[in-house]
């Protein structure tokens, strides 16, 4: 079926000259019209089609096996389906790009380049597929994708802080070796300070990781993955000077 259209769409376009298609998107980064240039009764072909064509016929442009697979499982011949799909493929470059895995909360603020767009709305793009969840509007087939692992999409509030918190001490991880910061530290995560110190010393506390016991078991994990060693048993002054040294030997092969 999906070949049919392209051949279709490939006959029309071959017989109907040059043409400069214009998109307009909404807010959520959808196409919700367009417009072309062209000689004659081109002018008169509609817009939206014209969108279509031109997001499906860039031949030249690589398709993976899963870019397929998701073409098909998207129904993408519909024209708002390509927007999704390019929001959703968005999504994956940039979480490839960043070297994310897992869970994890896209800021709303964030925009990407997709393909001749620079500038793609991929955080108000995640926002309002939340929107649509609760809604009851999301085709399940885009709920499945979402969910997938390498998509790690985040749903709900809650979780979105949580994710920021972990990013916050990952990062802080990546760059000390521990997560054994001193109370009061601080750590720069460009838009804002975040109070790590505090964050981590409440996750210890009794009750810290939440009253729920399934989420409480989850987080847990998600801490041990960042660091094993996270609500270590001993001080955690020794764990930070373990860590200083153990990264001079990492880096030099030697203790001073």
């Amino acid at each position: 079926m999906m070949s049919g259209l392209v051949e279709q769409l490939a006959s029309r376009a071959l017989t109907h000259g040059q043409r400069k298609v214009h998109v307009r998107r909404g807010e959520d980064g959808r196409i919700v019209g367009a417009g072309g240039e062209s000689d004659g009764e081109d002018q008169e072909q509609d817009g939206t089609d014209a969108a279509a064509e031109a997001a499906l016929l860039h031949f030249s442009t690589p398709r993976d096996a899963a870019t397929i697979a998701a073409f098909l499982r998207t129904r993408v011949y519909r024209p708002e389906s390509l927007a999704w799909l390019e929001g959703y493929e968005a999504l994956l470059r940039w979480r490839g790009e960043n070297e994310i895995t897992g869970l994890y909360a896209v800021p709303y603020g964030t925009e990407v380049e997709v393909g001749v767009t620079k500038d793609f709305p991929l955080g108000r793009w995640v926002h309002q597929q939340r929107k649509t969840l609760r809604a009851g509007e999301l085709d399940p087939h885009r709920k499945e994708l979402l969910d997938a692992p390498e998509a790690g999409m985040v749903w709900e509030p809650g979780e979105e802080a949580w994710e920021a918190k972990l990013a916050a001490l990952r990062s802080h991880r990546r760059a000390t070796g521990h997560l054994a910061p001193r109370q009061d530290a601080v750590w720069d995560e460009g838009e804002a300070m975040v109070p790590v110190g505090q964050h981590i010393a409440s996750l210890r506390r009794k009750g810290g990781l939440g009253k729920n016991p399934e989420r409480a078991k989850q987080r847990a994990a998600q801490l041990t993955a960042i660091d094993p060693d996270w609500n270590c048993p001993w001080p955690l002054d020794w764990q930070r000077h373990y860590r200083v040294l153990a990264n001079l030997v990492d880096a030099d092969g030697v203790l001073p």
